[in-house]
């Protein structure tokens, strides 16, 4: 059962506070297919349940460690899907649906039009006992570079539609440390920002002499960490 809601937690910290953190907590609603916990080692959850740990709050760059014990009543097939039901600071709906095997769950980010791409286990998912521990070190600052939040459900059905899983879940995601230490934004909306087309001036209006393009204006200047293109990137 952990071993595809360790793969959804992924999907959900794609999606996802203070400043360079990723906070999230969830609920499980339901798990028939099977039971398990994954828990994180060292302080950066505030609590747990049945399931795990939750209430996590995690640092770009930071590595994590801990523990996956699960049991698997049932094999997880072909043709099992996640699907995502949110919305993205409060009122952008967004609605997602992936393969649990057997292919890349790709998902693309409202607002900044990003794409990220996950690779799923093989099927079929064997059902199986397991007790594993695990590491993970996060990437050293945010792949969508703004700050936003998401709540919504996540559920996994099997071929048929039975739910194999759901859970309630609400997370929120902010740009590196170094955007906030440097003012300066990073390296992937510095390229957009002042390198593709007429470079935006964010200490002007829109609709100043040698502006770049009004929708461009409102991502550079307007969303997360402005970007002053006289000045390197951040990163």
């Amino acid at each position: 059962m952990m071993g595809f809601s360790a793969r959804a937690f992924a999907l959900l910290l794609a999606l996802a506070g203070s400043a360079a953190d990723i906070i999230v907590s969830r609920t499980i609603e339901a798990a028939p297919a099977g039971s398990g916990t994954l828990t994180l080692d060292g302080t950066s959850c505030t609590s747990s349940d049945t399931y795990g740990s939750n209430n996590c709050d995690l640092h770009w760059g930071s590595t994590y460690t801990g523990k996956i014990n699960a049991t698997l009543s049932k094999d997880i097939e072909q043709g099992s899907t996640i699907s995502v039901d949110a919305h993205i600071d409060t009122f952008i709906p967004f609605k997602v649906s992936c393969p649990v095997c057997g292919a890349n769950c790709t998902i693309t980010i409202p607002i900044v039009k990003k794409t990220i791409s996950v690779a799923m286990p093989p099927c079929p998912i064997s059902a199986q006992s397991l007790s594993q521990p695990f590491q993970v070190t996060l990437p050293s600052s945010s792949p969508v570079p703004i700050k936003a939040s998401a709540k919504g459900e996540a559920t996994v059905t099997d071929p048929s539609g039975a739910v194999l899983l759901k859970a309630s879940f609400e997370a929120s995601l902010s740009p590196s440390a170094i955007e906030a230490q440097l003012g300066q934004c990073e390296k992937v909306p510095y390229d957009y920002c002042c390198g593709v087309g007429t470079p935006c001036d964010c200490t002007k209006g829109t609709t100043s002499p040698g502006q770049c393009k009004p929708e461009s204006y409102v991502y550079c200047c307007n969303v997360g960490t402005p970007c002053d293109c006289s000045q390197p990137p951040a990163l």
